[in-house]
């Protein structure tokens, strides 16, 4: 699916008149009004509603992903040891 969309961008990058990229560059500034920020604390409900999720085969699949998540959040969001400053 990525590789489709940066397809479709393509020709668009490549265009020569200020007016369409004048017209890409509007749109894209629209998509840019919709991006929220998301609290890592609300991160996993999100993903749970949404409908390009990665659905999960059986319970215990469900469990692993929450688990990753949940080890990603601990490690974000963990003090960093000196050596790592």
């Amino acid at each position: 699916m990525a590789l489709k969309k940066v397809a479709e961008l393509v020709p668009i990058t490549q265009t020569r008149t200020a007016e369409v990229i004048a017209a890409h560059v509007k749109e894209a500034c629209g998509f840019a009004k919709q991006a929220t920020d998301l609290a890592l604390t609300d991160a996993w409900s999100k993903y749970e509603r949404h409908p390009d999720r990665a659905m999960p085969h059986t319970v215990s699949e469900q469990l692993a992903y929450r688990s990753n998540f949940q080890e990603f959040i601990d490690f974000a969001t963990r003090s960093a040891a000196t050596e790592e400053r």
